[in-house]
């Protein structure tokens, strides 16, 4: 997640035909702000955010953002570790308590040892986005306090990543066992028994090979390279999964999550700073998209003008580049989610 871009989103999540709330009013100010690169006015909004009764995590994280990229390296330091402890407690009141990641992660093996591999199977993608958040807080404290990425609390997430998607693995091969097995009036939970390591890694592997070529036949499309990376990592091709993340960053140069994995594994640190330091342009680029998803139809249309011209397969790299940048705003919803997948005959 880069906050900056989720600031410029969520300004555009209000009701339609509604008036707008003060706190609406303000997240529209600091989205505006932003977008002409006038931080101190942006910042000045999140600090009323922040301070307010009902602030959230996110306002909290933001302001951290917008601290680092004015360079006040001590606020941004107080607001990122302000956000941390709010993201790893969550709604716990001891310190010993598990966090929410913990928390998601022990429910999915629950469901799993219950044979409930569709419910297990959203407990792990509520976790790997909760991950991605706090991956980006912590790459942003990391940033502030100057301190490198390797041997930091960055290593661990990203292995805990890493095990979710293993999880997910399992739970997708205990759900086609399970059902296969109620075919036939046996047990679904009998379906982990079923699901080794082995059968783990061969379908990381075999799913990294696919989205390999998928690469090859559709390039230049953000998310195949992505989703390339993270199989690639859980698989433990380190190689394969660094050049998929640089595939990311030469299209989309500001995806934090992709520069906290090649940060790790020995890129040059200003990738991740970069990262953190998007250029007012491409602020301004993001904030009239975001103005423009707005449209509904009409977005769609444009869309479809903008894509005519070319030949089929930059047509499915373009839309899924611009479903990434959705994604990158919060604001891709059902209707675009299509996007991400390219149409091959």
């Amino acid at each position: 997640m880069n906050f900056l871009f989720y600031m410029l989103g969520r300004a555009s999540q209000s009701a339609p035909g509604l008036r707008p709330t003060p706190r609406q009013n303000l997240l529209a100010r600091a989205a505006h702000a932003g977008a002409c690169g006038h931080w101190p006015t942006a910042l000045g909004a999140y600090r009323t955010l922040s301070d307010a009764p009902d602030t959230t995590t996110l306002d909290i994280l933001i302001c951290g953002h917008l601290h680092l990229v004015r360079e006040d390296d001590l606020e941004a330091r107080l607001c990122f570790a302000q956000g941390l402890t709010r993201l790893y407690q969550a709604d716990t009141a001891t310190d010993d308590a598990p966090t929410a990641v913990e928390r998601l992660l022990d429910e999915a093996r629950r469901h799993l040892a219950h044979g409930h591999a569709a419910e297990a199977t959203l407990a792990l993608r509520r976790a790997r986005a909760l991950l991605e958040v706090l991956l980006a807080a912590e790459a942003g404290l990391l940033l502030a306090a100057h301190q490198p990425a390797a041997g930091s609390a960055l290593e661990g997430l990203v292995h805990l990543s890493d095990l979710t998607l293993r999880l997910l693995a399992r739970a997708q091969i205990a759900g086609h066992l399970a059902g296969s097995l109620r075919q036939r009036h046996m047990r679904g939970d009998l379906a982990l028994w079923a699901t080794t390591g082995e059968n783990i890694q061969a379908l990381l592997e075999n799913e990294c090979d696919r989205l390999t070529l998928l690469a090859g036949q559709v390039p230049g499309h953000a998310e195949i390279e992505y989703r390339r990376g993270l199989i690639a990592r859980a698989a433990g091709r380190m190689d394969q999964a660094a050049a998929a993340f640089r595939g990311v960053l030469a299209l989309h140069p500001h995806h934090i999550p992709s520069a906290v994995r090649l940060a790790l594994a020995g890129a040059d640190a200003d990738t991740l700073r970069h990262a953190f330091h998007v250029p007012v342009g491409t602020m301004r680029l993001f904030a009239d998209f975001a103005a423009a998803a707005r449209a509904g139809r009409p977005f769609d249309e444009m869309t479809r003008h903008f894509c005519a011209p070319h030949t089929e397969i930059e047509k499915n790299a373009a839309r899924g580049n611009l479903a990434f940048a959705l994604s990158e705003l919060a604001l891709l919803d059902e209707s675009h989610e299509s996007w991400r997948e390219p149409a091959l005959a």
